[in-house]
């Protein structure tokens, strides 16, 4: 059994999985009196401290007081950042609470004339800590953070007897005999994010269907070039597949034939498609993904209770669905086989040079 000092610390995912266990529920209130508690309980935090309201569901709580730690860890993780995603860090004391129930959160503390800004996206880091400009929330607080609750589970409108409740109920945790909470008002205003002030980013494009495979290869295979494609379309048959045999073709032009034994796709499943347009939990492995996504074209054909059927893809779009096929009569036993046959051409928009 592990001691109390080998015992993971509970990180932001935690609360997404738990929130009423952290937050005493799951309305509004809960989660800005968690966020005042962050610098009520830390007794680092110069108070009063200010709460800034935002249109479209934004807050930011700011504080003065000592610059909290940038130094890292071995493990490369910043103590600021570590105030967000795990407790126990020697900074504010509930942030990662807050965090992990919020849909983004932004975070800067000033170290005299710089400021160190990190992002955190659904309690997991997309930026890390990095010196900056001074970002303009900074004119509520040398330090802070802004976040939008997770209204996946985050429930309730705002209302001032609940904001009023929160802080009277943050302070009186926090033992001040007056509130000192400093509640500025600019629901008419949008929030400008500390980070995007600073670091304008596009915004993110989301990548649909199989565009991921096309506009991204080098994540899937090692080099782009064909033969890496086939070499990691071979491993993914062989570790998902192995009683399958295959054989594998390259034709004149730069075509590809490969059959596989003993193997078919059924043509009357409800989505029979699925295997070759997204990632699924069926038996079938990750490879046929990966090369329709990478093909100009592809050409399915495969037998099944004594049919042979056919369908056909064109740069990852479905272009000829499931439809039976007469023999061609090269092969007078294939119908009565369980077999599979992948056609396809290599994309040489993906694969410049061959």
């Amino acid at each position: 059994m592990k001691t109390g000092q080998e015992l993971p610390l509970v990180a932001a995912d935690v609360v997404r999985r738990r929130p009423e266990m952290y937050l005493g529920g799951t309305g509004i209130e809960d989660l800005l009196r968690a966020a005042l508690d962050t610098l009520f309980l830390w007794p680092e935090a110069v108070k009063p401290l200010r709460l800034v309201l935002w249109a479209d569901d934004v807050y930011t709580v700011a504080f003065d007081g000592p610059a909290v730690p940038v130094d890292a860890f071995e493990d490369g993780a910043c103590v600021f950042e570590r105030c967000f995603t795990r407790t126990g860090s020697a900074g504010p004391c509930h942030g990662f609470v807050v965090n992990g129930a919020s849909a983004r959160l932004d975070a800067w503390t000033l170290h005299g004339s710089t400021a160190y800004l990190c992002g955190f996206v659904d309690g997991h880091r997309w930026l890390a800590t990095r010196a900056a400009p001074q970002p303009l929330h900074a004119r509520f607080g040398a330090h802070g953070f802004t976040f939008r609750p997770d209204r996946s589970f985050i429930t309730g409108d705002l209302s001032l007897e609940a904001l009023v409740r929160a802080r009277d109920e943050a302070t009186a945790r926090g033992g001040e005999v007056q509130a000192p909470v400093e509640i500025v008002n600019r629901m008419t205003e949008p929030c400008e994010w500390p980070v995007e002030v600073v670091w304008p980013f596009p915004p993110i494009k989301l990548l649909e269907g199989l565009q991921v495979f096309r506009l991204r290869p080098r994540l899937f295979i090692k080099e782009v070039t064909v033969e890496s494609l086939l070499s990691q379309v071979l491993r993914d048959i062989r570790n998902e597949l192995p009683t399958v045999r295959h054989r594998l073709d390259v034709r004149a032009g730069g075509e590809v034939s490969l059959t596989l034994e003993p193997l078919s796709f059924p043509p009357d499943v409800e989505d029979p498609h699925d295997p070759f347009l997204r990632v699924t939990h069926s038996p079938y492995c990750y490879a046929w993904v990966l090369v329709n996504g990478m093909s100009e074209r592809l050409d399915v054909r495969t037998t099944h209770d004594g049919a042979r059927y056919a369908c056909a893809f064109e740069r990852g779009d479905l272009v000829e669905p499931f439809h039976r096929v007469e023999a061609d009569g090269t092969d007078a036993d294939a119908a009565s086989r369980l077999s599979t046959t992948l056609i396809f051409r290599p994309d040489p928009t993906i694969f410049v040079g061959g």
